[in-house]
């Protein structure tokens, strides 16, 4: 898919790349939308992008 695709696989890196820099914040907020069984909103933390010269 990298060279198939490289948005495409820059995109799944990304996603990944933010799930994974938050998996405190988001499982936190899952186990409250476990515990009441409504959808919870969650805050997560965005790194700002960086710029390649």
């Amino acid at each position: 898919m990298q060279s198939g695709s490289p948005q495409g696989w820059r995109g799944l890196v990304d996603a990944s790349n933010l799930v994974r820099a938050n998996q405190e914040a988001l499982a936190a907020c899952a186990e409250a939308a476990a515990k009441v069984k409504k959808d919870q909103r969650c805050t997560i933390n965005m790194a700002a992008p960086t710029t390649s010269p």
